[in-house]
C-alpha cells in the first residue's frame, strides 16, 4: 500500500509532490511527468500474470497539496487489500449500499474502485477529499 509520509495519515491527500515522489520511490516507482496540477508516477511491472500497481497520478491544489489521486493496478486483488487496510487504519470509512464506493465523512474523504471495462483486468482506486470536511 502506498502510504502518505505523515505518521497520522495513511493516504497521500493533502502531501505535496515532494512528499509524494519519496511515497513512491519506497515502493520502486519513478515519476515519469508533472506539471501545476498533476503528476503521473509509473513502476516496474512484475512478471505476466501477477497483480501489481502500475500507475498512480496525483492531482493538486493551488496551494500544491494533493486532493486527489488514483492508482492503477493488474489484477483486483491489491486494490481490495489497500481498502481492507485502510478500513482498519480508519474505523469510520463505510461502504456505501452495494456500490463500489467508500466515505469516512469523519475524516472528509472517498474511495471509488473501478474496474476498467476494455480489460476487465485493470483496475483503478480513486481516493480524493470530500470537499469542506475534515482533514486526515
Amino acid at each position: 500500500m502506498i502510504v502518505g509520509l505523515k505518521s497520522k495519515s495513511q493516504t497521500l491527500l493533502n502531501c505535496n509532490l515532494s512528499e509524494i515522489n519519496k511515497a513512491i520511490v519506497l515502493h520502486q516507482g519513478g515519476l515519469v511527468n508533472k506539471s501545476l496540477i498533476k503528476a503521473k508516477f509509473s513502476y516496474a511491472t512484475p512478471p505476466e500474470g501477477n497483480d501489481c500497481i502500475f500507475r498512480t497520478t496525483c492531482y493538486f491544489t493551488s496551494k500544491h497539496k494533493c486532493f486527489k489521486y488514483i492508482n492503477e493496478y493488474w489484477g483486483d486483488e491489491l486494490p481490495n487489500q489497500e481498502i481492507n487496510k485502510l478500513k482498519a487504519y480508519y474505523p469510520t470509512l463505510k461502504k456505501i449500499n452495494n456500490k463500489p464506493l467508500w466515505i469516512d465523512h469523519k475524516k472528509g474523504f472517498q474511495i471509488t474502485l473501478v474496474n476498467d471495462k476494455r480489460t476487465g483486468a485493470a483496475y483503478s482506486l480513486k481516493i480524493e477529499t470530500i470537499t469542506g470536511k475534515g482533514r486526515l
